[in-house]
């Protein structure tokens, strides 16, 4: 009986473990869009295109605001991350705010953002 428990333990410590992603530069699409969808995050239904044309963007709501992953069809890799955050105010006089992002934790939703040093 107590090897049993213990395979049991280790199986659940090991799916837990694939559940959790740090979301960075350069990891596959499908290993954070599957990480992103079992951490309970939702597929944002914002639009818009990208430039360059070789590179596509995919939108995953993140708290308060829309985790927005820039990725390479022909390689499946993100090439970049951003946050970005909207006031409810109708589109005409809505504040947007924009931030580079350097990862995303799906396991503690941690979310580390890029800022430059003040001149």
């Amino acid at each position: 009986m107590k090897p049993l428990l213990i395979t049991l333990v280790a199986l659940v410590t090991m799916t837990a473990q694939v559940a959790a992603e740090l979301i960075t530069t350069g990891t596959a699409l499908a290993r954070a869009q599957m990480a992103l969808a079992e951490a309970r995050h939702t597929k944002s239904g914002l639009e818009m295109s990208v430039m360059p044309s070789d590179m596509a963007l995919d939108f995953w709501t993140v708290g308060d605001g829309i985790l927005i992953i820039v990725y390479s069809p022909a390689t499946g890799l993100i090439t970049s991350l951003s946050f970005t955050v909207m006031d409810e105010r109708p589109k005409s006089t809505r504040k947007e705010f924009y931030f580079p992002a350097d990862s995303f934790d799906t396991a503690t939703g941690k979310l580390v953002l890029s800022t430059k040093k003040p001149r």
